[in-house]
């Protein structure tokens, strides 16, 4: 595989071919937003079977080709397809209609080795 941070166009299809590739995933409404030239952010969430869905935050840096930070949510919902809210509400770590499985995120990890 190419790698996709070399250009937002590259991770601009990488993204929306994910479904594709991962037959296991049901829909993905991950976006890529840019911000300047060289840089933007990836936000949205990959919906898999017995309502496991992936919260996705990403800011990506293709000058120098890297994720600069990111969060990530592995969480079940307790909302029925048809009821769930959109990206934006149900990835907020507020939304009690979640029971939350696992998260990783690298802005909190920085905030921690900075106040030590």
């Amino acid at each position: 595989m190419k790698n996709p941070l070399v250009s937002p166009y590259e991770y601009s299809l990488f993204i929306h071919q994910l479904p594709d590739d991962y037959p296991l995933i049901i829909h993905s409404s991950l976006i890529y937003i840019p911000m300047g030239i060289k840089i933007g952010r990836t936000e949205g969430m990959i919906l898999f079977p017995d309502d496991i869905i992936l919260c996705v935050k990403e800011f990506l840096n293709f000058e120098l080709q890297v994720i600069e930070g990111y969060g990530y949510e592995v969480s079940r919902s307790r909302v029925p397809d048809s009821k769930r809210p959109g990206t934006e509400e149900y990835c907020r770590a507020s939304f009690p209609e979640k029971e939350k499985l696992w998260w990783y995120d690298s802005f909190l990890i920085r905030m921690i080795f900075l106040c030590h």
